[in-house]
């Protein structure tokens, strides 16, 4: 009676991960046909503006999914590595560039695909330059000066810290004590919590304070698709160096796990927006998937 007991509790522990059916309803490759590789993709809060880079980083291309129109918008100062779409549209993006003494300064830009206008936001600083979507806008922050830092709620890491920002009041936090550093810090869209990785560990859910929620496996960059879904890449130890890398499905509360792609795709630079997961591959080839969830 005993066994029968566990063994039900095991089953009932089971179905909320059974329940959940994944779709994937379109898979399409937006640069298949332009001889050109994609990295670093990003899709617009919309989803209709796909914005990329070369390799390199060195510089960036929007992309009009609907009309097809393609721009290069910035070709200086590297431009790609840290470029993201604010809530109100406009591309944000960090630029370097070298001082005397070898000290490299960033400068915080923000580009309206609209108005096809680039405009500096944050003067030319020594030190860490983010550029993080928040509330109706998009926040940069950096060590010294720092752009919309007041508006919305913001999270970010700077070594063994993650920095929670609510409306201007700072919160410095340590969530996993034990950690060398902290990196990808991502506010959910209701704000009401923070995903990150600590290195050599997991993903960690946190809510505003610093209080862990959950845990999830060995995952990198990981992205809200909603409030309770996240999309990542796996991790890169030995058994993901041989079979390849791939982009996961993960609910926040540690639950569930799915893989959107096979291990043969090399998938990598995971990120969602407007209900879609966009993501390149190691030949640089973008792909924007839509996925249903059954619950």
């Amino acid at each position: 009676m005993k066994k029968l007991f566990i063994l039900f509790s095991m089953l009932l522990a089971c179905l909320p991960l059974c329940a959940q059916r994944v779709t994937v309803v379109s898979d399409e490759c937006p640069l298949a046909g332009r001889d050109v590789a994609g990295y670093f993709p990003q899709l617009s809060p919309d989803g209709n503006l796909l914005l990329y880079s070369p390799t390199e980083a060195t510089s960036l291309t929007l992309l009009n999914l609907k009309t097809g129109d393609e721009k290069i918008i910035a070709s200086e100062g590297v431009p790609g590595f840290d470029a993201r779409f604010g809530r109100d549209g406009n591309v944000y993006y960090v630029t370097m560039h070298p001082q005397p003494g070898n000290l490299i300064y960033r400068a915080g830009r923000c580009y309206d695909p609209a108005k096809e206008k680039t405009d500096e936001v944050l003067a030319p600083q020594h030190g860490q330059v983010l550029a993080i979507p928040t509330g109706k806008s998009a926040a940069m922050v950096g060590e010294k000066e720092s752009f919309n830092f007041d508006k919305g709620t913001v999270a970010f890491t700077h070594g063994s810290y993650l920095y929670v920002v609510k409306n201007g009041k700072v919160k410095r936090l340590q969530p996993v004590k034990d950690s060398v550093g902290y990196l990808w810090a991502q506010v959910s869209p209701k704000g009401d919590k923070v995903v990150f990785k600590a290195v050599a560990k997991v993903l960690y859910v946190v809510d505003l304070d610093g209080n862990i929620l959950s845990r999830m496996g060995y995952y990198m960059m990981p992205s809200w698709l909603d409030n309770d879904y996240l999309v990542a890449m796996n991790g890169t130890d030995g058994v993901q160096k041989r079979l390849g890398q791939q982009i996961y499905l993960l609910r926040a509360d540690g639950t569930f796990e799915y893989p959107l792609t096979d291990p043969e795709l090399s998938a990598v630079q995971p990120m969602a927006a407007a209900g879609k997961v966009v993501f390149t591959t190691g030949k640089g080839e973008v792909h924007i998937m839509k996925i249903e969830i059954d619950n």
